[in-house]
């Protein structure tokens, strides 16, 4: 993909997430023209303009596109059991900050509930990090309500499912504006494989 342009502004955000027994970390990187991820020992960018997120093999200047699809039905399924869901909102402990607390509404099938805080970040909403939230949306069991400067700092939900618990928690380690906003712009002269 040719691209001349620069990224004029990259936040990095370093979180931690504790499922089904593992510790995943995750840096995050987001600058006005893609978000970068670095997970599990893999590297993807999600393109906003192609509304796509595409693996980065280095060795071979690739950008291979990640088929989500399957994981998307999977988890629509988990929302249509879940149902409606009521969001409570509360001023969080420090300025710029709220908690929320989201329950389904129906538990007959299904019981959720999740404690959330979100917290302001200076510059946010001049990246793509809103438009990578709503791509990230259909992968999660619920949406959490975030305004356009905001992070989810900590979670902890719990998922009950025929007396199946389903406990996950994740919590930001550290948010900070980089210096080298340009640092991944070289991913963007890839060429682009599958779409």
């Amino acid at each position: 993909m040719e691209n001349n342009f620069q990224s004029r502004l990259c936040i990095e955000i370093s979180s931690v997430t504790h499922a089904a027994g593992r510790e995943i970390a995750q840096r995050l990187f987001v600058t006005d023209l893609y978000a970068y991820v670095e997970l599990a020992g893999r590297q993807a960018i999600y393109l906003p303009e192609k509304n796509a997120q595409y693996l980065i093999d280095t060795a071979k200047g690739q950008l291979q596109k990640i088929d989500l699809s399957a994981q998307a039905v999977q988890l629509q399924k988990v929302r249509q059991l879940i149902g409606e869901v009521a969001v409570e909102e509360n001023a969080g402990e420090k300025p710029g900050h709220r908690r929320l607390h989201l329950a389904n509404v129906n538990r007959s099938v299904v019981s959720f509930d999740m404690e959330a805080e979100t917290a302001e970040v200076e510059g946010l909403e001049q990246t793509a990090f809103g438009k990578f939230e709503e791509f990230q949306a259909p992968l999660r069991p619920v949406s959490i309500p975030l305004k356009a400067n905001e992070v989810v700092f900590s979670m902890k939900s719990a998922l009950i499912l025929g007396g199946q618990a389903q406990e996950s928690s994740g919590n930001i380690l550290e948010v900070k504006k980089v210096e080298n906003a340009q640092q991944f712009d070289g991913y963007l002269r890839f060429s682009i494989v599958n779409g």
